[in-house]
């Protein structure tokens, strides 16, 4: 089970999350307090052109295996949610000028 919350003092490094690979901010890097979690339930997100939708609903949408859910990478900004990593439509900023890349381990490439 990945931790928590991790904080992400550099983003324009990559962030190396134990157990789950690292992370990756492309673009324009977001300004703010950066913090990476995992899913614990009752999230919820801007969307655009849809506006705010509950996590569950967008990661049902998009077909997600229920093992997946919870090792998925979920980038806050300034206590927002504004991405998570790798999936379509959710994995860029509000503006598309930045991008969430997540490496899983090797072990775990599937799950890309």
């Amino acid at each position: 089970q990945p931790p928590a919350s991790v904080q992400w003092h550099n983003p324009h490094q990559p962030l190396i999350l134990p157990g789950n690979g690292q992370l990756r901010l492309s673009g324009d890097i977001p300004d703010g307090s950066v913090q990476v979690s995992y899913r614990q339930g009752g999230e919820v997100m801007t969307v655009k052109n849809r506006g705010h939708r509950d996590l569950k609903r967008l990661l049902n949408e998009q077909g997600l295996p229920l093992f997946v859910r919870g090792r998925l990478p979920l980038l806050y900004v300034n206590g927002q949610l504004l991405a998570v990593a790798n999936l379509p439509g959710l994995d860029c900023g509000p503006c598309g000028r930045w991008q969430l890349h997540w490496l899983p381990t090797k072990s775990d490439q599937g799950l890309s």
